[in-house]
């Protein structure tokens, strides 16, 4: 096999290749605990060729970190009270996480905690809408769950947290960047309404790899009601120079974009789906829904005039872009401003469209 047919294999071949279920399992309890899991199950999606994990945050009053769980295992150091800035001899059995503070306890990870309980809490009598949580490449679930899983269970909305095809728990060989996989969400749709899982408006929010397949599901299924795409690209031939350049330095210059492009037709070949079309830009230019497109300004993966393009070419679209933010830490340091926007921009008063909609 020649380099370029390995580079395209590569390209394609998804992290859990010719793994079984059995293989990879569920769960146990002490890992649901800890990534503060309400439930788990599997969905067998493209005619039972792959099974997809799912992992399911109900709406909550408060974001209680207790003893076992990935916060609080991380906070075992000396803990300071939020609610008086005074130092703790011990650390409390339970945490509360400060929904509204100004800022975070370290100005990274913008989260702050309280032995005490807020006061003024909102108990969700039923969800405000349900979310779809799409992890990026090489990555899966537990990423977002205990993270934006949990900011946006405390504001109401149930979060169904998806191992993509072949990452996490979930089976599948190959990867189509959106083409397979957005067939895949639209099963998982269907298996939530069956569930009687969907309740109020339906969103799809995606990083990286994970926004090329939430635009591509929203092209295909009118059940959505709004995507929000963190630092997504436009096509994966595209972006395959950039992150070539990435991933390969020197050796990326050596073998030029036109060899790129080839890789890439090659994997497309390998993995059935056509690069030239099977493209989030070809997908934007279908949908009349609301967008939100976030990326980092600093972004060398995947620059930022990807998203420019898209929201240029979508008919409902909202850009913002993040000064000082890259690739890696757009969704997970200083996350309050992002959550502003993000919240402030779901509940703009929108209704379930069922697949229509606009943006003032």
């Amino acid at each position: 096999m020649g380099c370029s047919s390995m580079l395209a294999e590569k390209l394609v071949k998804a992290p859990n290749y010719g793994k079984s279920v059995e293989q990879l399992g569920k769960l146990s309890q002490n890992e649901l605990k800890k990534w503060q899991m309400d439930q788990q199950y599997r969905v067998a999606v493209n005619s039972s060729c792959a099974s997809l994990h799912i992992g399911i945050i109900e709406p909550k009053q408060e974001w209680a970190i207790n003893p076992g769980t990935l916060w609080y295992e991380a906070l075992k150091k000396p803990f300071k009270n939020m609610a008086n800035q005074q130092p703790e001899t011990k650390m409390p059995e339970i945490l509360y996480w400060q929904k509204f503070p100004e800022d975070g306890n370290d100005g990274k990870t913008a989260f702050s905690f309280s032995k005490n309980p807020q006061k003024d809490h909102v108990l969700w009598e039923k969800p405000k809408g349900s979310i779809i949580c799409l992890h990026g490449l090489q990555m899966n679930k537990n990423i977002l769950a205990s993270t934006w899983g949990q900011i946006l269970a405390v504001h109401g909305y149930r979060v169904i947290l998806v191992d993509l095809r072949g990452h996490g728990r979930s089976t599948g060989d190959y990867l189509t960047y959106g083409r397979v996989e957005s067939r895949d969400i639209s099963q998982i749709i269907d298996d939530m309404e069956d569930k009687d899982l969907l309740n109020g408006r339906l969103i799809i929010m995606g990083g990286s790899y994970g926004a090329a397949v939430a635009v591509q599901t929203a092209a295909i299924d009118n059940r959505v009601d709004a995507v929000i795409a963190m630092e997504p690209f436009t096509s994966l031939k595209e972006v395959a120079p950039d992150f070539a350049r990435q991933r390969l330095g020197l050796l990326a210059m050596l073998i030029g974009k036109k060899e790129i492009y080839k890789i890439v037709d090659k994997a497309g070949s390998i993995a059935k789906f056509d690069p030239d079309t099977d493209t989030p830009l070809k997908a934007v230019q279908q949908i009349e829904i609301p967008i939100l497109f976030i990326h980092g300004k600093d972004d060398k993966h995947i620059p930022f005039r990807h998203s420019q393009d898209l929201n240029a070419a979508a008919c409902c679209g909202k850009l913002v872009i993040i000064d000082g933010k890259n690739h890696m830490n757009l969704a997970f340091e200083d996350t309050y401003p992002l959550r502003d926007e993000i919240i402030n921009w779901l509940e703009d008063d929108r209704e379930p469209t069922g697949g229509k909609g606009d943006l003032d």
